[in-house]
């Protein structure tokens, strides 16, 4: 953890007395340099991480039966529990609240239970994003390819891609910068998914095309 006093990032602001201007600077030279010497390291990390978010139980949605939300409390204190911080931070009225609250929270704090009626639909959310991806993702270039069905529905395919090329953009920026293993990255971009969006899409596009063939099966039959 970053935040733990023996990591390399603690250390670090100890070596540099507190100077975070000096800490930054060290941090972009050293950014920089590791995409100078290892570059295949580094896509290859980047590769990684969006494979965490990317995958075939999409992990924005969390179905599982306990959310822990202890750990996730105690995280949250401790990032902000140092010293170049809690000045700040013990500025604001709103702040010292939400600490104090999460301070006087038991350590036992288990977690918090889903019932299988919150479950069962989060998980059909997580197993359906990647593959109602590819489904909008195939549909939208048809769509935008073609004159006939542009007019209809080329503002809804140009939404659903603009919609899943936001969390793409989201997930990429923080698989460059930082890692999408901390879960928080991850979780916050279930309220910018779009697979409501996107079965609307693929609803009206497979009707419309099933009316289309059938209009064509009558007039073969007419004729």
């Amino acid at each position: 953890m970053i935040y733990h006093p023996t990591s390399i990032a603690a250390q670090l602001r100890n070596e540099f007395g507190g100077n975070i201007t000096a800490l930054c600077v060290f941090y972009r030279f050293y950014y920089w340099r590791i995409w100078q010497h290892r570059p295949l390291l580094v896509l290859r990390k980047i590769a990684h991480q969006l494979s965490l978010f990317y995958a075939p139980m999409c992990p924005a949605y969390n179905w599982a039966q306990i959310l822990p939300v202890g750990d996730e409390y105690e995280r949250s204190v401790k990032s902000l529990d140092i010293p170049l911080y809690r000045k700040i931070a013990r500025s604001h009225p709103a702040e010292v609240d939400i600490l104090d609250r999460i301070g006087n929270l038991p350590r036992s704090q288990g977690g918090i239970e889903q019932g299988v009626y919150i479950r069962k639909p989060l998980g059909l959310l997580a197993a359906t994003y990647l593959p109602m991806l590819f489904i909008s993702l195939g549909f939208s270039i048809f769509v935008l390819l073609r004159k006939t069905h542009r007019g209809r529905f080329g503002w809804l395919a140009a939404l659903v891609l603009f919609m899943y090329s936001y969390n793409f953009a989201i997930c990429f920026e923080v698989a460059v910068v930082s890692l999408l293993e901390y879960r928080r990255y991850i979780v916050v971009q279930m309220y910018a998914t779009t697979q409501f969006f996107a079965l609307w899409f693929i609803v009206e596009f497979a009707i419309k095309m099933r009316g289309d063939g059938e209009s064509i099966g009558n007039r073969a039959a007419g004729a």
